[in-house]
């Protein structure tokens, strides 16, 4: 929980400070380094760089973090 919120606030705050275009190419390069060496990053990397949607942008980080946070706390 505490990933989704600060990712998702940082999200938001990139997106208020540098608008919804340049946020998300900003929030991308972020997402690119923390998914970095993870199984299936090459993928997710491709989908996130295709997607200019705000909440399909969330989404995907969800989809992608949560389940690697939840096989880390399952260990």
């Amino acid at each position: 929980q505490r990933f989704r919120d600060h990712a998702g606030t940082s999200i938001d705050d990139l997106i208020e400070t540098y608008g919804s275009y340049s946020g998300l190419r900003i929030a991308r390069k972020h997402m690119g380094w923390y998914s970095k060496g993870q199984r299936g990053a090459t993928e997710f990397r491709s989908t996130i760089n295709r997607t200019s949607e705000e909440k399909e942008f969330k989404r995907l980080i969800d989809a992608f973090f949560l389940p690697l946070i939840e096989e880390e706390g399952s260990c």
